[in-house]
């Protein structure tokens, strides 16, 4: 007979590891989405800052 792969300790680790994961890649999406907006909010700063001293 094979084993059962639906352990519960497996299935619970496998289970936490898949939540750290999409948590590590959502708190990394929100930091680059963060620092994409902060550099066009400094490039349109930089931009008005260059038309207003003309």
């Amino acid at each position: 007979m094979l084993p059962n792969p639906f352990r519960p300790v497996r299935t619970t680790l496998l289970g936490l590891h898949a939540g750290a994961v999409l948590a590590t890649h959502v708190m990394a999406g929100a930091l680059l989405g963060a620092l994409a907006v902060a550099a066009l909010a400094g490039a349109a700063g930089t931009a008005m800052t260059r038309r207003g001293m003309r």
